[in-house]
């Protein structure tokens, strides 16, 4: 299962990264921001389980203690920032960089966006078969529900 973190600012670049995630057929719990609803969605991470988190001009408060416990559990953790040469304590399994500009005041989604789509695409070519037969099921079961076809992901 892969688990979702942002800051509220973040959600949009979170929300797309969850449905690109989904029509890979991967199970994606996204977390909140509030500690007892934090915590229920969380519980359920295991060995094997992904953290993948943003951390936009700053980390949010509850960050290190999620990467913590998602070590201590055996996972992986993912984050994406876009602050070159930040040191993240603890930290992560993998950290995706990417700067968004020279305008702090007016940055916008579009690089962690574009970080999300490069994370879709490869993980679909890690296993294209498996991911195609996903892709063709979701476009199987859209028709059948009255949908469209996706355009393919190649």
């Amino acid at each position: 299962m892969v688990y979702l973190f942002s800051k509220a600012d973040e959600r949009p670049a979170l929300d797309m990264l969850a449905r690109r995630l989904r029509r890979l057929g991967l199970v994606v719990v996204e977390l909140g921001l509030g500690g007892k609803d934090l915590a229920e969605r969380f519980v359920s991470f295991t060995e094997g389980s992904v953290l993948i988190a943003f951390a936009l001009r700053e980390a949010p408060s509850q960050l290190p203690a999620l990467v913590r416990e998602a070590e201590r559990r055996g996972g992986t953790s993912i984050l994406i920032s876009d602050a070159p040469g930040y040191h993240f304590r603890p930290a992560p399994t993998h950290l995706l960089v990417a700067q968004r500009g020279d305008d702090s005041e007016y940055n916008t989604l579009i690089i962690p966006i574009a970080i999300a789509y490069a994370l879709q695409l490869a993980i679909f070519h890690l296993d294209p078969d498996r991911y195609g037969a996903v892709r063709d099921d979701i476009n199987d079961v859209s028709r059948l529900v009255g949908g469209t076809d996706e355009i393919p992901l190649r």
